[in-house]
């Protein structure tokens, strides 16, 4: 089935045009972030070599494998199971969050683009981790697409903005139907009360995932915390890049180009770092080889 995607040129861009976007959902939300993902893809692009098997935790509508499956020679793509999605782009298999339902050694990348903190037990990140190191083989690489506490912080700022853009259109669309009830007294106490958590709402965004609280959220996106969590399960963090792109939660000014988003970056900082690892053991046997090479190169230099 062919797709506005297929027209799209990966190789040529990395600014996926507003006009594609909104072919592809009729939610401004989902239209931002299909551009965000697109713009991305380019940062998993040189961990990935066309012989590859490429796992892709979080596929969500297969937006980001339908690309990936350009580059390499297979991509699986797997996600929870979920309600019904209105878009769907590439074949996603759904499994239990838990268990990824593939063999030992399966695979030379499993990747991710912001699945990570979305887990919803404390328990599930080391579990998913472990899953991981069993399902990529010895000398496979695993990158991440992680949030940064700078993404916490202005995802922070921006949400009592949005949400009295929203109380605000609640209060127009209702008011008509409001100055014509009748109320009791039980029901304006009923009324305060929730009005009373709505301004709480209004103020303060809740944490995703299993976090507590948005300061709890904030610590965990710390370049320390994601190379504690990926090394504490038998990986070797052999990079942990910024993203170079400025968005928030909410995904304000959608139709931003890119390039002014990666001049954001710079000035209000990264959303997103990329994290990649290799399994210890191969990570060590890596570096002994590059020392071997960086010898003989020397002892080539003294001979000639």
């Amino acid at each position: 089935m062919n797709t506005p995607l297929d027209n799209i040129d990966d190789a040529a861009t990395s600014d996926l045009p507003w006009e594609v976007a909104k072919t592809l959902s009729s939610i401004p939300f989902r239209q931002a972030l299909y551009r965000i993902r697109f713009a991305e893809l380019a940062l998993m692009r040189d961990w990935i070599k066309p012989q590859d098997s490429v796992l892709e935790i979080g596929g969500s509508t297969g937006f980001q494998s339908h690309f990936l499956r350009r580059w390499c020679r297979e991509v699986v793509a797997i996600d929870i199971a979920s309600r019904e999605k209105s878009e769907s782009f590439a074949p996603v298999i759904e499994y239990d969050g838990s268990h990824i339902p593939f063999p030992d050694q399966s695979f030379d990348v499993v990747c991710s683009s912001l699945t990570l903190p979305m887990l919803e037990d404390r328990e599930a990140l080391p579990r998913l981790i472990r899953e991981m190191q069993r399902v990529l083989k010895d000398d496979g690489v695993t990158v991440h697409l992680v949030p940064t506490p700078m993404w916490s912080v202005w995802s922070a700022l921006f949400h009592p903005v949005v949400m009295l853009e929203r109380a605000f259109r609640r209060v127009i669309g209702r008011s008509k139907i409001a100055s014509k009830a009748s109320f009791t007294s039980s029901g304006s106490s009923a009324r305060n009360e929730r009005g009373s958590r709505w301004s709480v709402g209004i103020l303060f965004r809740p944490p995703i995932g299993e976090r507590r609280s948005v300061l709890h959220e904030l610590l965990s996106y710390r370049r320390n915390a994601w190379i504690h969590a990926f090394e504490t399960q038998g990986f070797e963090v052999i990079a942990f890049d910024p993203g170079r792109l400025f968005y928030t939660g909410q995904l304000r000014f959608g139709m931003l180009p890119m390039v002014v988003r990666r001049g954001l970056s710079h000035l209000l900082g990264s959303s997103t770092c990329v994290l990649a690892a290799k399994k210890r053991r191969a990570a060590g046997v890596q570096r002994s080889v590059e020392r071997e090479i960086g010898a003989t190169e020397q002892m080539l230099e003294r001979a000639s």
